[in-house]
């Protein structure tokens, strides 16, 4: 499931190191990366944030904060 992810056109915007087994961020089109996908071992998971319109539309949970969910949930598998 997590090759699928990553190979998916649009999906894939840069690796990111020191979350799980590898891990990515996306998409790659638009201003913004609200999703970031992990694996660890055989389990692959998919974070991702909803829009602030508030705040001219830039997601709730920037990569900061979905690297700090993605580290505390690795550290609970």
């Amino acid at each position: 499931m997590y090759e699928g992810w990553k190979g998916e056109e649009g999906f894939f915007h840069a690796d990111v190191p020191g979350i799980g087994d590898e891990a990515f961020n996306g998409p790659s089109f638009g201003k913004y990366r609200y999703v970031l996908i992990f694996r660890k071992g055989k389990t692959a998971v998919s974070l991702s944030s909803f829009f602030n319109m508030q705040a001219q539309g830039e997601p709730y949970l920037n990569q900061e904060k979905l690297q700090a969910l993605a580290k505390i949930m690795i550290s609970r598998m």
